[in-house]
């Protein structure tokens, strides 16, 4: 009965402490449903994740030219249906700052749907693209961007993740 009590004592205290008005005859709901938020999202975090297979990072590309983009998805334990891609070039600008610019995708080379095949001789499912780098991209670092857009669990919640890699692009 001790342990009871100094654990509602210290809860009070800590919720005091927050602005929170605890209630003695309620438990603390809020902390398991915050919980409960926290393992769902963390969850839905590590269901899905996509990566860019190709380019590796800091290809050169010349501007004008082609190039294959290579979308990989692992297999996940939690059901998801893939609906579609979006795929980005963003320069980096003559400092080379492509953090800076990691926000907007500035010229959409390509979007469309996302219907990953197995692959013989790859573990993860696959597709490719081949987008053309506009010829009038300036020479140097740029950002390739890719958004994927899924839904996901038993819900169907829908979700977007963001990706991207630095490529070099040439005159």
């Amino acid at each position: 009965m001790y342990a009871r009590q100094r654990y509602k004592m210290c809860y009070t205290r800590i919720a005091f402490a927050a602005g929170l008005r605890p209630q003695a005859h309620r438990a603390p709901s809020h902390v398991m449903k915050a919980g409960f938020v926290f393992l769902a999202l963390a969850a839905s975090a590590v269901g899905q994740k996509v990566t860019i297979a190709s380019p590796a990072a800091n290809t050169e590309v010349k501007a004008g030219g082609n190039l294959l983009v290579e979308i990989d998805r692992p297999d996940t334990q939690t059901p998801s249906t893939d609906v579609a891609i979006m795929i980005g070039l963003q320069p980096c600008g003559a400092a080379g700052d492509c953090d800076a610019v990691a926000a907007n995708y500035a010229r959409v080379l390509f979007h469309g749907p996302y219907t990953p095949k197995p692959v013989e001789g790859h573990a993860d499912i696959s597709h490719n693209y081949t987008v053309k780098i506009p010829r009038n991209t300036a020479a140097g670092r740029a950002l390739l961007q890719v958004a994927h857009f899924f839904y996901m669990g038993a819900g169907n919640q829908p979700q977007m993740e963001t990706l991207n890699t630095v490529i070099q692009i040439t005159a």
